[in-house]
């Protein structure tokens, strides 16, 4: 068993090989088995290793690694297990920290209590040896990615751990090791970027001089010609630290400005959304036509671009009720283009009612966090509408409390949510004595200025008109 185990390893360094063994019968569970009955230390020490591999190459592998009871079980017990080395304990941490990074396998390591049984007792341990540094940095990643942006997060209790993160990034950059082992930037800049939209944590990660870094990241991407998912989650790190009063001014202090404006123009559509973003929270704000063109009664629907399919529903059926719409992302108005700013200005400033769709995204989205601010510096007149059972961010408390929240939850009972919120709403957002605007405008939902794949499934074009006609519309078709 000790030199099988020792070939797997071998083996499960090479991403292929990796998923060969994950899709084995019966593989998972063997390793699972050596992991806590192996007869001696380096045959456990083997097996964990190459789990940790397997889970790191792949979500798919994560995935099924995690849905496999003997190995959830076996990595859980040995990671909290004083009776195991400590490098048993290091790459069980590090596979479930790899698991943890894939979305679609969180609520199964929230279910089994993984958080609470294996991550928080770790980062009080003092029994850990030689690698409690890289043991307690990958629990404290961990946690990060399963809760770091909700209010309720219990990192807060926690917080050398989390400044000690932008440490960990900084030494990443220059592959040098921490705590024995050596962390892949991503990894960090992971669970730093799900730390960010947390206020708990926003002036305590400005004084740990994560700006500065991710000034530096930012201008080594760029130089690098580099515009991937690292250069989007920098970019949006500097936008929510942005939002406390210490980031702004620290971020201006660094001449921040020119770099966001010089990533404003950037081909990345992405890229310039979050660097207008950022502008417009420090100050910086694009010029916007006459509101008085825009005096057709509607309502603005406001929701993350990660909720778009369930935004679409919920177009389809306010427009059914008789309501005109304007969706958030819109770029085309009156046959112009415009940046995503401009249209939530524009929307908002001549809106009826803002019908805010609140989730776990929109609660951890800094553009979402821009369109709610603005509604309540205009004095919009808001209608929460929850979208799964999260309960609004802290930040979101001065235009929605969970009282005020209309539940849209359950896809089942959409029509009763949408009864209520036609009653809150009344006819705002309808034409004189609830008939529909004289000149409706045909048309799907407009995808975001982000080309992403949630935002361009379903045949939806950026140049697609966002104003739903309360009568003789096509209704949005529902993406899968």
């Amino acid at each position: 068993a000790g030199i099988a185990a020792r070939a797997l390893l071998n083996l499960a360094s090479n991403k292929t090989a990796a998923a060969a063994i994950a899709a084995t019968y019966g593989a998972t569970e063997a390793l699972a088995g050596l992991v806590l009955t192996g007869k001696t230390k380096e045959t456990k020490e083997d097996a964990a290793h190459v789990l940790s591999l397997m889970v790191s190459h792949s979500k798919d592998v994560a995935l099924a690694v995690i849905n496999t009871e003997q190995a959830l079980h076996a990595l859980r017990s040995a990671a909290r297990s004083t009776n195991c080395t400590g490098e048993t304990r290091l790459w069980c941490v590090s596979a479930l920290h790899a698991i943890s990074r894939c979305s679609r396998a969180r609520l199964t390591i929230l279910r089994a209590k993984v958080l609470d049984d294996v991550f928080l007792p770790l980062l009080s341990a003092d029994d850990l040896g030689e690698w409690a540094e890289a043991i307690q940095a990958l629990a404290t990643m961990a946690i990060a990615n399963l809760t770091g942006w909700d209010d309720t997060c219990v990192l807060s209790e926690f917080k050398p751990h989390v400044f000690g993160l932008v440490h960990i990034m900084a030494t990443a950059i220059t592959q040098r090791d921490h705590g024995g082992i050596r962390f892949r930037n991503a990894h960090v800049l992971q669970a730093l970027w799900s730390l960010v939209p947390n206020d708990e944590f926003k002036a305590e990660l400005v004084g740990a001089k994560l700006l500065e870094l991710s000034i530096d990241m930012v201008a080594l991407a760029h130089t690098e010609g580099k515009r991937g998912i690292n250069l989007q989650m920098l970019l949006e790190i500097i936008y929510h630290l942005c939002f406390a009063i210490s980031g702004a001014n620290r971020f201006r202090e660094l001449g921040g400005i020119s770099m966001l404006e010089a990533h404003s123009k950037g081909p990345d559509p992405v890229i310039r959304k979050l660097a207008r973003g950022a502008m417009w929270q420090l100050g910086t704000r694009e010029t916007l036509p006459d509101p008085e063109a825009d005096a057709t009664p509607h309502l603005y629907l406001s929701f993350a671009e990660d909720d778009r399919a369930r935004a679409t529903v919920v177009a389809a059926a306010l427009t059914k009720e008789g309501y005109a719409l304007v969706l958030s992302g819109e770029r085309r108005r009156d046959g112009k283009k415009q940046t995503h700013l401009v249209g939530m200005a524009r929307g908002m400033q001549t809106a009826s009612a803002v019908v805010v769709c609140i989730s776990t995204h929109f609660s951890a989205s800094a553009l979402c966090r821009t369109e709610a601010e603005y509604a309540e510096e205009i004095e919009a007149h808001v209608v929460p509408l929850l979208l799964d059972d999260c309960a609004p961010a802290k930040h979101l408390s001065k235009i929605a409390s969970t009282l005020d929240c209309i539940d849209a939850s359950d896809p089942g009972s959409l029509d009763l949510a949408i009864m209520e919120l036609a009653n809150e709403l009344g006819d705002r957002g309808k034409g004189p004595s609830g008939a529909p605007p004289s000149t409706p405008t045909h048309g799907e939902p407009p995808a975001s200025e982000a080309s992403t794949p949630s935002a361009t499934k379903g045949g939806m074009s950026p140049d697609t008109p966002a104003i739903f006609a309360a009568s003789g519309a096509s209704p949005p078709r529902s993406l899968p």
